[in-house]
């Protein structure tokens, strides 16, 4: 009877583990310009939504590290790279190809 009640415990901790969404939807800014990143740490993919047309990010690394949040890649198509920082406030950072970069303040929805 123990190890009944010790299994149907374990079953619901996994259980709660595969409920909790992996998944981080942030609200993003440029230029008045507003688009969203929505994030999935499971599958470690990266997509940006603006005007309703989706881009997908290349994700060469998810990090947690001290309560903070790291997620580097590239912009499929773009030669753009890029790095996504949350700990207090996010913010997403591109580096364009010709050495310039843009960093824009995000929100998580």
């Amino acid at each position: 009877m123990f190890r009944v009640g010790l299994l149907c415990i374990a079953l619901v901790l996994l259980a709660g583990r595969a409920a909790e969404a992996a998944i981080t939807t942030y609200s993003c800014k440029t230029s008045g310009v507003a688009y969203r990143l929505i994030l999935d740490d499971d599958a470690g993919t990266l997509v940006s939504v603006m005007q309703g047309k989706e881009t997908i990010y290349g994700v060469r690394g998810i990090k947690r590290e001290m309560g903070t949040l790291t997620v580097n890649g590239y912009v499929s198509g773009r030669g753009t790279d890029f790095v996504l920082t949350h700990r207090f406030s996010p913010s997403i950072t591109y580096t364009y190809g010709n050495g310039g970069q843009r960093v824009d303040s995000c929100t998580v929805e």
